[in-house]
């Protein structure tokens, strides 16, 4: 993908917006979001929950204000150290996913050390904590056949910058009219 975009006259440069060390302040927000927005449901509507979101809507139900406004604290300095970052670089482009994709209905791919989908979604997750606009583009497909992302991400307020590259790389791209096998599942059928 860097190739096309170098062809559309992008200059790429290997960089890294340091954005380690943020997965538990993400998990806190996230969930503790999560968690207040079911809070008032009955019995009858969480047990239709996710079983993991309805486990994480539980444990994040304790997080205290303390931990809360420290995540988000860090969140904060996140936004900030990525709009210095965006002073030197237009965009980000890297791997949507550090995995290859995996079974429906799996959290996480089987063998994975961890249990939450933040564990293996670690190159979205931070410019949603950030809130960078980003945007994932097929750049390739497995042996098997499915697809494999790129993403853009852009300056908080560029969406449309990134809106207008990736669609100048869908239009010189070979991918385009590829599409991976279809499958059948019980909601097709409905």
């Amino acid at each position: 993908m860097a190739d096309k975009l170098t062809e559309l006259g992008a200059r790429i440069v290997h960089t890294d917006p340091d954005v380690g060390g943020l997965h538990e302040h993400y998990q806190r927000l996230f969930f503790a979001t999560a968690s207040m927005m079911v809070q008032d449901w009955d019995e009858t509507a969480r047990a239709q929950l996710d079983p993991g979101l309805r486990e994480v809507a539980e444990r994040y139900s304790r997080l205290s204000a303390l931990d809360y406004m420290e995540s988000d604290s860090a969140r904060v300095d996140l936004m900030h150290r990525m709009s210095f970052f965006h002073l030197d670089y237009d965009l980000i482009l890297c791997p949507t996913a550090p995995v290859r994709p995996f079974d429906v209905g799996r959290e996480v791919p089987s063998g994975w050390p961890e249990p939450r989908w933040t564990s293996w979604a670690l190159f979205t997750w931070p410019w949603n904590m950030s809130g960078q606009p980003a945007i994932s583009i097929p750049c390739g497909f497995t042996r098997d056949g499915l697809p494999i992302g790129a993403q853009l991400i852009g300056a908080r307020h560029q969406d449309s910058l990134v809106l207008r590259v990736a669609q100048a790389f869908q239009q010189i791209s070979p991918l385009t009219d590829r599409r991976p096998p279809m499958i059948t599942t019980q909601c097709d059928r409905l």
